[in-house]
């Protein structure tokens, strides 16, 4: 398990935000200016799924009950994935300024 900044997605140290799951999971969610948004699993601290963007990630948030993440990065666009697959569910596009916060 690598929870180092470099495996956080940080680089030159930036590491936007970390997000613990408040559904009383086991999940934490990084946003990074690599352009991932990253889910670990505290327990273990291993990576469960990276979350691509096309630019750095400002903001991620878990659903109330932590089985949603939207996240929002500097290409003007926010995306709604699941924690349980990973997969994006939808994409939302079209703004103009870039979105400070999920």
């Amino acid at each position: 398990s690598d929870m180092s900044l470099d495996a956080l997605g940080a680089r030159d140290g930036v590491c936007f935000q970390l997000v613990m799951d408040s559904s009383g999971g086991d999940l934490l969610l990084t946003a990074s200016v690599d352009g991932t948004a990253k889910l670990w699993s505290r327990e273990s601290g291993q990576c469960l799924h990276t979350f691509e963007h096309v630019d750095a990630v400002r903001s991620a948030s878990f659903s109330p009950d932590g089985t949603l993440v939207l996240s929002f990065s500097l290409e003007h666009a926010a995306y709604l994935w699941s924690t349980e697959s990973g997969e994006c569910l939808r994409t939302f596009e079209g703004y103009q300024e870039s979105i400070r916060s999920a």
